[in-house]
């Protein structure tokens, strides 16, 4: 078991590491390099349904391996974050099989919230708080079960994967403008 608690931690610290590569890489490219970034950004605003998909069904996954295989008790925090974040699994596949591009209405909210949720449990687990809203009678929201490569921790996982969803449907949004302005139409503008 420890192997694969050791097999999993590796696979989910690595692609929390990407996707926060991912988030820089698409966040320089739409504020920055807009035009050169063009193609890179079409490709993510055009897949970016494909990609939040994938994105919430492997944090469910992981989120039910930590809790039910480990045996990792989910503290206060942690279950607000699976409230706001597993129904966006549900969203994105309805959305996906519908071949409906309009989700972004229902999963904005719900990473909006995960990421105050999910950057709050980060704050904690990292510098402490007072104002601690999480029992102690089961668990610690401060607990670390994970703590890969000398900073990622499980909220961090979370909010990563809440900021990936937000950038993804903001670069998706209709009517983004990712072109520069001198490069649109003037019916564009």
């Amino acid at each position: 078991m420890a192997s694969f608690i050791s097999l999993l931690n590796l696979t989910l610290g690595v692609t929390t590491v990407v996707c926060q590569a991912g988030i820089l890489t698409i966040l320089i490219l739409a504020l920055f390099l807009r035009k050169e970034g063009q193609k890179v950004l079409s490709w993510f605003g055009e897949n970016s349904l494909v990609i939040i998909f994938i994105i919430t069904l492997g944090s469910v996954a992981g989120s039910t391996l930590y809790s039910n295989v480990i045996g990792y008790p989910a503290c206060t925090l942690c279950w607000w974050e699976r409230i706001f974040l597993f129904p966006q699994a549900l969203i994105a596949a309805v959305a996906l099989y519908r071949k409906q591009g309009d989700a972004g209405a229902y999963l904005w909210p719900l990473s909006v919230c995960g990421t105050l949720v999910a950057a709050y449990h980060s704050y904690i687990q990292y510098w402490g708080s007072p104002l601690t809203l999480c029992s102690t009678d089961i668990i610690s929201c401060t607990e670390r079960f994970v703590f890969m490569f000398g900073y990622i921790t499980l909220p961090l996982m979370a909010l990563t994967a809440f900021v990936s969803i937000l950038v993804l449907l903001w670069i998706k949004r209709p009517g983004a403008r990712l072109a520069p302005a001198a490069d649109r139409k003037p019916a564009d503008v």
